[in-house]
């Protein structure tokens, strides 16, 4: 059983993966909100402000992320033109495959001979995707090492 070279993403699959993304943003908004409130209110919780910020650079991760899989919903003719549009006239009626992935992100439109051009996603989704992740990463790190090492006023008093 060979598969399609000319086979766009399962629909059903996108779908999931767009409706468990559009999830994960709702909830880390909600959670920023909630962390937003605990960092202003009186006895803010220890990292709470790192917690939020965390929390709202995982949702534009998020967003870029459903942004870019969104670009992946095409049939065969909007992937053809879409491929024609990368590749360009010359190479055009080349086109011998579409290459695809959802991580990272991909529709690429492979020509023999010539190599992979992407054809749909937009190039910076990818990078910016990235960089949202390990910023968001690094400032749950801080939030954890905020909170892991901040002395209550019980502690303090006594000496523990």
């Amino acid at each position: 059983m060979s598969q399609d070279p000319f086979a766009v993403p399962n629909p059903l699959v996108l779908f999931a993966v767009v409706s468990l993304s559009a999830a994960g943003l709702v909830a880390l908004l909600a959670y920023a909100r909630l962390t937003l409130r605990r960092a202003r209110g009186p006895g803010p919780a220890p990292g709470a402000g790192w917690r939020c910020v965390a929390a709202l650079v995982a949702a534009v991760a998020l967003g870029v992320y459903i942004w870019g899989a969104l670009h992946l919903v095409m049939d065969e003719s909007a992937a053809d033109q879409a491929c024609k549009t990368a590749v360009g006239p010359a190479h055009a009626g080349k086109v011998d495959a579409y290459r695809t992935s959802l991580v990272p992100l991909r529709f690429g439109c492979h020509v023999a001979g010539t190599g992979t051009v992407e054809g749909a996603i937009p190039s910076h989704v990818n990078s910016v995707l990235a960089i949202a992740a390990i910023l968001a990463g690094a400032m749950t790190l801080i939030a954890l090492f905020v909170s892991a090492h901040h002395k209550s006023p019980d502690h303090a008093s006594t000496g523990n």
